[in-house]
């Protein structure tokens, strides 16, 4: 009796240790993402991120997985990518620049995984990872268009810095809004668009502050770009009957009814894209690519957005000539000089474009 408890006993171990070892089998992940410390449905980059490992992971048949590190730093971003490697990862994604650093260590330690980082303004990148990139200028340009053909002609911009990407919303905002008075054959210099970049001493309230006194003069929407800047000049809009904000990077059709759409990076699709070639075999590492609307990079979405006007059909129509003459959108100057120019006045800003539309004011 004694010898058959004991008989018992050890297939009842060796049934657990086989249970545990198919977990740690089940715990292997094909694609993870190392998200920032914030929550994973932020509505926002982690949101888009992993939206777009999911549906990989679903189409291919594969596990993903998330990981958010316990604080900020390379140091804990990269115990979270050696944790992903030790679960079996192929493929690592992350966004943003502060992990560079991490990836970049990591990368060269095991050059056998593949890494994906979004907006990471890195050079020299290992053959193993891919930095991706969005032309903001694409999608200002989208912004701008959208936004004058929907019969606005009193418009703004504020950006939170000078970044090159908020620079380069700047200016194909400009572009769009002049490309669009042109096709609806405007009066010459019946579009106003005034231009403000935080300095170093401003801070929201000054923000605020614009906000009203544009509005209260007639401004119908103002294209915002960075999260705090966004999210005053929206509080402002939705206190002033008719007025309208724009948002930037990802949809921020949910903070508020006074947003009119969204210029935004097709975040998703572009890791969708990169994690499929990791797949099949594809993927090309060592390099930096910037997806724009030639690449259907960047975008407005029409069912997120508030237009009377610009229709669906007007979308597809600007999206086609671009795609067609991709010179319609240009960069015009280096960034640095585009620094130099949008904290500058009006007509140093003006006078880089051959605009007939157009009006431009520094505020």
């Amino acid at each position: 009796m004694k010898n058959f408890r004991r008989i018992i006993s050890v297939l009842c171990a060796a049934a657990m240790l086989l249970s545990l070892c198919a977990c740690a089998k089940r715990e292997k992940y094909d694609a993870v993402f190392i998200t920032d410390v914030g929550d994973i449905y932020d509505r926002s980059y982690n949101s888009a991120v992993w939206d777009g490992v999911r549906s990989y992971a679903a189409d291919y048949g594969v596990n993903c997985k998330y990981y958010r590190p316990s604080q900020r730093g390379a140091k804990y971003f990269f115990k979270a990518i050696k944790k992903a490697i030790n679960h079996g990862a192929k493929a690592i994604v992350c966004h943003g620049d502060e992990f560079c650093d991490a990836v970049i260590k990591a990368a060269e330690r095991w050059d056998d995984v593949k890494f994906i980082i979004i907006d990471c303004e890195e050079k020299n990148l290992p053959s193993n990872v891919l930095a991706v990139g969005y032309s903001t200028l694409d999608a200002g340009y989208l912004a701008g268009y959208a936004s004058v053909s929907n019969g606005f002609q009193r418009l703004g911009f504020q950006g939170s810095n000078p970044s090159d990407d908020y620079v380069n919303y700047c200016f194909g905002f400009i572009q769009g809004a002049e490309r669009a008075a042109e096709d609806l054959m405007l009066e010459v210099m019946s579009v106003e668009i005034k231009v403000n970049f935080l300095k170093t001493d401003e801070n929201e309230d000054d923000v605020e502050a614009r906000a009203k006194s544009w509005f209260s003069t007639g401004t119908q929407a103002i294209f915002a770009c960075g999260t705090k800047t966004f999210a005053t000049v929206a509080s402002v809009a939705e206190r002033n009957v008719g007025s309208w904000v724009i948002g930037a990077d990802t949809d921020k059709s949910y903070v508020s009814d006074s947003v009119l759409t969204s210029a935004e990076k097709s975040v998703s699709m572009s890791i969708y894209r990169a994690l499929a070639e990791v797949k099949d075999g594809s993927f090309k590492g060592g390099r930096s690519v910037t997806y724009g609307i030639a690449d259907d990079g960047v975008r407005l979405d029409l069912q997120r957005s508030l237009f009377s006007l610009f229709t669906q059909s007007d979308y597809d129509a600007i999206i086609e000539r671009v795609k067609a003459d991709p010179s319609m959108v240009s960069s015009l100057v280096t960034a640095d000089d585009a620094k130099n120019i949008v904290l500058g006045d009006d007509q140093e800003l003006s006078s880089i474009f051959s605009l007939n539309h157009v009006l431009i004011f520094t505020n």
